[in-house]
């Protein structure tokens, strides 16, 4: 197997540690690791995949995930595929361009809906499978249809409904469907205006928390009618730390890395979090960060 797979994956790499490819700086080496930079060699990279019944991860920006320190077996692949057109008001982006990137574009276009996620440092593919929002909206109030391969390596188009959106939710995160594009459906719109609405946006982040200590971006998802940050810092929490993970001294949802955390040191503070949380708020938080290689 390790012959077909270096043979058929031009620049495959065995032992890459993931820690240079997530926005944490953690985690251990993947056993295969690939980068596709078209829609082709993804497709043909987990065709591969399947073939040899080899585990695949896909690898967006590398944020909202923690890679265990013992790493990922199976095959990484790194999604940098980039291809992205405009009809009208409709915009089909590949699934490994940078959202930040497609905010910045669409302006330039004069179209505007998707200023809300300039400041979510992620893939297009990411934010369609986590449903990714900020500042009341989220990825779904501006899709209209994604592109998905198949387990049976079926290309196929879903609807917005046939996404079946939550709160950080969609069907692509409970199957083994893997998504190659989106298309959005934005309006026209002064790129001044939307210029100055990313700007308040961004301001609004970086007054909350500073980005440039390592982190995953929010370790816990909201619970109904409550704020999982308010409730973190009602317990006196903010620095707590095991190891070189702490929880933030800014915005209480975040656990940053602030030395050579190992996933093991966030983990065990995700947990205590949990226990304290549930114990003064009978409150069970969920964690929005996704566990790689556990």
């Amino acid at each position: 197997m390790v012959n077909a797979i270096t043979k058929k994956l031009p620049g495959v790499k065995r032992g890459e540690v993931m820690s240079r490819h997530t926005t944490y700086r953690i985690g251990g080496p993947a056993d295969y690791f690939y980068t596709a930079k078209t829609t082709n060699d993804l497709i043909s990279a987990i065709t591969l995949a399947r073939q040899h019944q080899l585990p695949v991860f896909l690898l967006g920006k590398g944020s909202n995930i923690l890679v265990a320190d013992a790493g990922v077996r199976g095959l990484v692949i790194q999604v940098e595929t980039n291809e992205c057109t405009r009809n009208g008001d409709r915009v089909t982006v590949a699934a490994g361009y940078s959202l930040g990137a497609l905010v910045q574009w669409t302006i330039e276009q004069g179209l505007a809906g998707l200023e809300f996620a300039s400041g979510i440092p992620g893939s297009v593919g990411g934010a369609v499978r986590g449903n990714a929002g900020a500042f009341g909206s989220e990825t779904k109030d501006v899709i209209e249809s994604i592109e998905i391969l198949t387990s049976s390596s079926e290309r196929r188009v879903l609807s917005k409904t046939d996404c079946q959106f939550g709160y950080r939710d969609s069907l692509i995160k409970h199957t083994p469907d893997i998504v190659l594009s989106a298309t959005f459906h934005l309006h026209d719109g002064n790129r001044d205006d939307s210029r100055a609405l990313v700007k308040k946006y961004m301001d609004q982040r970086t007054s909350k928390q500073d980005y440039s200590i390592p982190s995953a971006g929010s370790v816990f998802k909201n619970p109904p009618g409550n704020f999982a940050a308010k409730m973190i810092d009602e317990l006196g929490l903010k620095g707590m730390r095991i190891g070189d993970a702490q929880i933030s001294l800014t915005h209480a949802n975040f656990i940053v890395n602030v030395g050579q955390a190992k996933a093991n040191d966030v983990l065990q503070l995700i947990s205590s979090v949990k226990e304290k949380v549930k114990a003064k708020y009978t409150v069970e938080l969920e964690t929005e960060i996704q566990l790689v290689g556990f």
